[in-house]
């Protein structure tokens, strides 16, 4: 005896809807959060490190906040749960295998902004410039708490290029001014 069975098309409809539902609940992940008053967004990083949403000293992604000198920064009343990031965490946000980097014009404001591969997650960064360069509008530097001797520091840098973005890693005297933007790690 052969059995045979027919789906009817309302039936193989059904069943594909919830399919498609299910595996976009499942891939859905909070990216973003808020400790000690300070909003974060988990960019799905395999470390685990969240990013603040904003500089220091802004009250919205889009602000450049405040300029800091590389020793005005440990005074910082973010809380201890924050810190300036190291040079593998920077290093892990700007992996393209983990995010792309696009200069962007943002509530007229010009900036770099990282997008995760991972979950969708966005962070801005200001192209709030330095104090050494007449570079507003062109360029990003954020202090790193890595040292590479006593008077230098790594730095996490964003430059918009005539035909490309350069971002990465490089060092700075400590006697100048950048922009701060802390990192957190996710609570067990």
């Amino acid at each position: 005896m052969k059995y045979t069975t027919k789906l009817h098309h309302s039936t193989i409809f059904v069943v594909c809807s919830m399919a498609v539902f299910l595996l976009s609940f499942a891939s859905c992940t909070r990216t973003k959060g808020n400790l000690g008053g300070h909003d974060y967004v988990d960019m799905g990083l395999p470390s685990g490190t969240l990013w603040a949403t904003s500089n220091i000293g802004a009250n919205s992604e889009t602000e450049k906040g405040e300029l800091f000198k590389w020793a005005q920064i440990e005074g910082s009343s973010w809380g201890e749960e924050w810190s300036l990031p190291t040079r593998d965490q920077i290093q892990e946000l700007l992996l393209p295998s983990h995010t792309t980097c696009t200069y962007v014009t943002k509530n007229d404001v010009p900036g770099f902004e990282i997008k995760s591969v991972h979950n969708g997650a966005t962070l801005f960064f200001p192209a709030a410039g330095s104090s050494s360069q007449n570079n507003t509008g062109k360029s990003g530097y954020y202090w790193s708490k890595s040292s590479i001797s006593p008077m230098s520091y790594d730095i996490m840098y964003f430059k918009s290029l005539p035909d490309s973005i350069s971002a990465g890693v490089a060092s700075y005297e400590r006697s100048f001014t950048l922009s701060v933007r802390l990192v957190t790690k996710k609570q067990q």
